[in-house]
């Protein structure tokens, strides 16, 4: 997720930094006396939060647009879309690439903007005047911190039967990936998209599920050139007796099965948007991290990875949050990369689980670290 940066020049910090100015004060109550104190100098920092830019308007470029808001300003930018409620006065919100005004971060002046009531910050409101630059933003790769964090909704298990088992609850984990608009065109082309290297990438055997799950009898293996191929349904499922027949598949390690309908969700599973009777899918396949705690099939458990992938970890620990210097390359080579533009994500694991359902990784945002002034550092 990209986060437009709106960076505004402070008149107050320009007028007292810019010189010298004598100050006057009265020694009695009289209009006849006046005394000169010493000059003063006053100055201060406006607070910065350092960014690296992939689109810029600014200074001569900026007056010449004969434009009076930040919402008409950045309709300049490639890859944005300005939706406008109203006409003058109305409301104008703006996405990124189609990702809804919801997964844009708006900042002013290194300050986060929002709206308690709807999430949506109207950039009607901004005027031009008096501002330095309007900016488009790459999240910046930090030496030893974590760059940015996954939302997504994860959580413990507050009644696992099994008193020793390690953590876990509802996490559905997702393999993340990034991309550094190297060219500035403005789109995340194919050789551009490098892979997180998290947990299971170094070494599956260190979660702290493995041996658990593996004399359970799952599979365990972490699969780098995955590929998985569904079949679409010639019908939709009569009756819950066809639910468990419901979608085929089959992927290049040999194994093949049914993708369940469950009783929470019971719109049509397949894309309607693809042409064609299947659709096939290729990346990392997990680790299976999820078991029947009960015995009974009623209590599911899904274990934590350590570190490293999407809803996989609750929002506010250390361990949800991603450093860029952990991406890697096809061939699992690490990539120095000066920052990301984008980022997609999938899911990681392959597994049904009962009356929950398959894995499926769910997602809210992603937040950029440095410009929250969060600091993290990155796994020794």
């Amino acid at each position: 997720m990209l986060r437009l940066y709106v960076k505004i020049l402070s008149i107050l910090s320009l007028l007292i930094c810019s010189g010298i100015y004598p100050l006057f004060a009265q020694e009695k109550d009289t209009l006849s006396s006046t005394h000169t104190l010493d000059e003063v100098v006053v100055c201060a920092d406006r607070l910065q939060r350092e960014t690296i830019p992939v689109q810029v308007l600014s200074g001569e470029t900026l007056k010449k647009l004969s434009v009076h808001s930040v919402a008409d300003a950045v309709r300049y930018f490639s890859g944005v879309q300005v939706k406008d409620y109203g006409g003058i006065g109305g409301l104008k919100t703006v996405n990124i690439r189609s990702m809804g005004s919801h997964h844009v971060g708006v900042f002013y002046d290194g300050i986060e903007l929002g709206n308690a009531q709807n999430g949506v910050v109207d950039l009607g409101r901004f005027s031009l005047d008096n501002m330095e630059a309007v900016t488009l933003h790459t999240i910046k790769n930090v030496e030893g911190k974590r760059d940015f964090r996954v939302l997504a909704n994860a959580f413990y298990a507050n009644a696992n039967p099994d008193p020793n088992a390690p953590v876990g609850g509802s996490c559905e984990p997702g393999v993340i990936m990034v991309a550094y608009d190297a060219n500035k065109d403005g789109v995340p082309n194919d050789n551009e998209w490098y892979e997180i290297a998290a947990s299971s990438h170094v070494d599956p055997t260190k979660e702290t599920f493995y041996q658990k799950i593996k004399d359970a009898g799952f599979d365990v293996n972490l699969y780098r050139d995955y590929e998985i191929t569904y079949h679409k349904p010639a019908k939709e499922p009569a009756s819950k007796d066809e639910w468990s027949t419901y979608i085929s598949w089959e992927d290049n390690q040999g194994q093949k099965d049914y993708k369940v309908k469950n009783q929470f969700h019971k719109q049509c599973y397949y894309p309607l948007w693809t042409k064609g009777d299947k659709l096939t899918f290729k990346g990392t396949c997990l680790p299976q991290n999820a078991m029947n705690e009960s015995g009974t099939g009623t209590y599911f458990v899904l274990y934590k990875f350590l570190y490293g992938y999407a809803d996989n970890e609750i929002n506010s620990a250390d361990d949800s949050a991603i450093d860029i210097s952990w991406a890697v390359n096809n061939k699992g080579q690490y990539v120095e990369l000066p920052g990301v533009d984008f980022i997609k994500i999938y899911t990681g694991v392959n597994q049904e689980n009962g009356w929950l359902g398959e894995c499926s990784t769910e997602i809210t945002g992603v937040e950029d670290l440095h410009i929250l002034g969060v600091d993290i550092d990155t796994r020794k």
